[in-house]
C-alpha cells in the first residue's frame, strides 16, 4: 500500500495509529477499510501488540522461504479466481474472505492506480461505508425499538403483578375487617345472652324464695319436666353398698354418695355444714315418706330403704323474723340469695340465720335539742358491740371458704346519722330515708391489672365519702387465699362495701362515679345490694 492510501484513510477521519496498522496489515484501501471496521472496538494497545508479534513471525517465515534465484516475485495470483495481489497480506485477506487456498507467485507487476482511479475507488469506498453505516443505524434503531418493547412489556407485567398483589391484600384486609365485625357481633350476642341468663336466674331465685316464704311449691320445679318416679326400694336395692342421694335444698339441688351404713344423722350433719342451716327432716317424693330428726335419724341409709338411690327434699326451721324497727319498713323479706360468681351460696343462709337470731333493740329516748343540733351518735352498748362482732365473724367465715378471701377491710364503724330534727322536718316532704346497704360489686373478667393501676386513685376518691358518712366500710374480694402481702400477686374477684343510701338506684349512681367503674374494673350493672336492717344500730 502506498502513502496515498494512508492519506486517504486520514482524510476519512481514522486515527493515524490505526490507519498505519491497517496499511501494514492489508494490501489495499478496501482491505484497510474492512480491517478498521472489524477492529474498531478493540483497544489500540492490543492491536499494536498483535502487529508486533505477527511482524516477527512473518520476518522469520520470509527469511526461511526466500527464493534462491536473484529474481523475486512481484505479485501473487489466486489460481481459483485469477485475481492478482501485490503482497501476501492482500492474498491472506482474500483467502479469509473467500476461503480460497490455491495461490501462486507471479513475476508480473501490478500497475499502480492513476489519480482518477484512486479518486473513483475512494468515492466508491466512501459510498459503501456510508451505506454500511446507514444500514447499521437502521439495525441499531430496530434493535433499540425491540429492546424498548421488551422493557415496556416487562415493566407492564411487573406493574400488573404489583396491582394483583395489592388487590389480594385489599381483599384479605376487607375479609379480616368483616371477620372482626362478625366476631364483635358474636361477642356482643354472647354477653347479652349471659346477661339475660343471669337476669333469668336471679328472677328464678327470687320467685323460689318468694314461694318458699309463702309455703307454695317452687315455680322452677313446677316448670321443669317431671322426673321419672324413683322405684320402690326392694330387697336387692337395700343390699347395695353405696347410696346415691339427690337432695333438694333452698339453695339448690345436691347430689351426694354415701356408704349404705351411713346414718341419717351423719348425712344431716354433713349437709348442715355445707348449706349452713340445720336439717329437721328428709322427705321422699315417691313413695311419700318423711324421716324426722330425733326420731328416724338413727337409722342407716340401708335400714331406711334409701339405697341405692333417693330423691328427697330437706326441711330447715323457719326461725323468727327480726322485730320491726320504728321508723323503718317491716323487714319481712328474707335476704336475697347472693348471685355472685365465686361466692358460696351458703352466705344467704348465714345472713338469714343472723337476721333471725337478732333481738329487737331497746328504744332509746330522744336526746335533747342541743344534742340534736350537734349531730346524734347512738351509744355503743354491749348489744351493738356483740352484733358487730357477730357480723365480722360471719363475714370472715363466709368469705374464707375455698376460692374466697376477704382482704383490705377496715374496722366496722358505727354510722353517723343526720340529727333527728332534720329527719323530722324532711318527713313532711316524704323524702326517702337513708339506711345502710351491703353491696357486692363483681369485677369484669381480665380487669385484675387495671384494678392494680387505678387502685391508689380509688382509695383517694373514697376519702370525701368517708368524711361525709356515705362510705362506712369495705374491702376487696379475692379468688384465692394470697400467699404474700404483695397486691400484684392477688387475684381480685370484686369488692364489697357498706354504703349509706336510700335506694338501689342511688347506690348505682354513686358506684358509676367511682374510677373503678369508669375504667372497666367494676361490673356495676351486676352488683348485688342488701339493706342492713337488723344488727347495726339502735333506732333513735
Amino acid at each position: 500500500m502506498t502513502t496515498s492510501d494512508l492519506n486517504l484513510l486520514l482524510e476519512m477521519g481514522f486515527e493515524q495509529a490505526r490507519a498505519e496498522l491497517a496499511v501494514k496489515k492489508t494490501g489495499g484501501l478496501q482491505q484497510a477499510l474492512n480491517w478498521l471496521e472489524e477492529n474498531q472496538d478493540k483497544p489500540l494497545e492490543e492491536l499494536q501488540a498483535s502487529q508486533t508479534a505477527a511482524g516477527t513471525a512473518e520476518g522469520d517465515e520470509e527469511g526461511a522461504a526466500s527464493m534462491p534465484s536473484g529474481e523475486g516475485a512481484l505479485s501473487l495470483v489466486c489460481n481459483e479466481c485469477g485475481k492478482k495481489f501485490r503482497n501476501h497480506d492482500q492474498a491472506s485477506f482474500h483467502a479469509s474472505k473467500t476461503d480460497h487456498t490455491d495461490f501462486s507467485e507471479s513475476t508480473e507487476e501490478i500497475a499502480p492506480l492513476t489519480e482518477e482511479e484512486k479518486k473513483a475507488r475512494l468515492e466508491d469506498l466512501r459510498q459503501k461505508l456510508k451505506e454500511k453505516r446507514a444500514t447499521q443505524s437502521v439495525t441499531e434503531k430496530e434493535e433499540a425499538k425491540r429492546n424498548e418493547q421488551i422493557r415496556m412489556k416487562a415493566s407492564k407485567e411487573s406493574q400488573d403483578v404489583k396491582e394483583e398483589l395489592q388487590r389480594k391484600e385489599q381483599i384479605k384486609e376487607a375479609a379480616k375487617k368483616r371477620q372482626e365485625k362478625l366476631d364483635d357481633l358474636e361477642a356482643k350476642k354472647r354477653i347479652k345472652a349471659r346477661i339475660e341468663a343471669d337476669r333469668a336466674e336471679r328472677k328464678r331465685r327470687e320467685e323460689d324464695a318468694k314461694a318458699m316464704r309463702a309455703g307454695k311449691p317452687l315455680p322452677s320445679q313446677a316448670a321443669a319436666p317431671a322426673a321419672p318416679p324413683a322405684p320402690v326400694a326392694s330387697a336387692s336395692g337395700s343390699s347395695a353398698a353405696t347410696a346415691r342421694l339427690r337432695l333438694q335444698t333452698k339453695s339448690g339441688n345436691l347430689v351426694k354418695s354415701y356408704p349404705s351404713e351411713t346414718t341419717l344423722f351423719e348425712v344431716a350433719q354433713q349437709i348442715e355444714a355445707e348449706v349452713g342451716a340445720p336439717i329437721n327432716s328428709f322427705t321422699m317424693t315417691f313413695p311419700k315418706k318423711t324421716f324426722e330428726a330425733g326420731v328416724d335419724f338413727g337409722q342407716t341409709l340401708k335400714e331406711a330403704g334409701l339405697a341405692p338411690t333417693l330423691n328427697s327434699s330437706i326441711e330447715s326451721p323457719n326461725g323468727l323474723l327480726p322485730a320491726p324497727i320504728p321508723g323503718l319498713p317491716h323487714p319481712r323479706r328474707k335476704p336475697r340469695i347472693l348471685q355472685y360468681r365465686g361466692v358460696s351460696d351458703s352466705i344467704n343462709s348465714d345472713l338469714a340465720a343472723s337476721c333471725r337470731s337478732a333481738k329487737r333493740p331497746v328504744p332509746v329516748p330522744n336526746p335533747p335539742v342541743a344534742a340534736q343540733s350537734n349531730g346524734y351518735r347512738p351509744p355503743s352498748d354491749s348489744r351493738i358491740a356483740h352484733m358487730a362482732s357477730h357480723l365480722r365473724n360471719l363475714s370472715t367465715r363466709a368469705f374464707s371458704q375455698p376460692g374466697i378471701a376477704f382482704r383490705n377491710t377496715t374496722a366496722l364503724l358505727l354510722p353517723t346519722y343526720p340529727p333527728l330534727a332534720q329527719r323530722n322536718t324532711m318527713a313532711t316532704s316524704e323524702a326517702p330515708k337513708k339506711m345502710e346497704w351491703l353491696v357486692v360489686i363483681p369485677d369484669f373478667p381480665g380487669a385484675n391489672q387495671k384494678r392494680l393501676e387505678v387502685r391508689p386513685k380509688h382509695f383517694a376518691g373514697l376519702a370525701p365519702a368517708k368524711e361525709s358518712g356515705l362510705y362506712q366500710m369495705g374491702g376487696a374480694v379475692l379468688n384465692d387465699v394470697p400467699t404474700s402481702d404483695d397486691p400484684s400477686t392477688f387475684s381480685f374477684a370484686g369488692s364489697t362495701i357498706v354504703i349509706q343510701a336510700s335506694s338501689r338506684d342511688e347506690i348505682k349512681e354513686v358506684l358509676r362515679k367511682d374510677i373503678y367503674a369508669n375504667t372497666g374494673v367494676w361490673d356495676v350493672e351486676n352488683a348485688q345490694m342488701w339493706p342492713l336492717l337488723c344488727a347495726f344500730r339502735q333506732q333513735k
